[in-house]
């Protein structure tokens, strides 16, 4: 668990650091929003249910 972790932070401070690279500063999530299609939304919410399942069942 704590090697999961580790990567995903690692993930994301790449992340951040690619986006002060680029000058990407002002995030606004309803903005996105807009511009994600109903498959892609349907996709990641059965996604995050199916994760939260198995983090309430001990899979993970």
């Amino acid at each position: 668990m704590v090697s999961s972790f580790r990567r995903t932070a690692r993930f994301w401070c790449l992340v951040d650091w690619i986006y002060k690279k680029l000058g990407i500063s002002d995030l606004v999530p309803e903005e996105n929003a807009k511009h994600v299609s109903g498959y892609e939304r349907a996709y990641v919410e059965s996604h995050m249910h199916t994760i939260k399942n198995e983090i309430d069942n001990g899979m993970m």
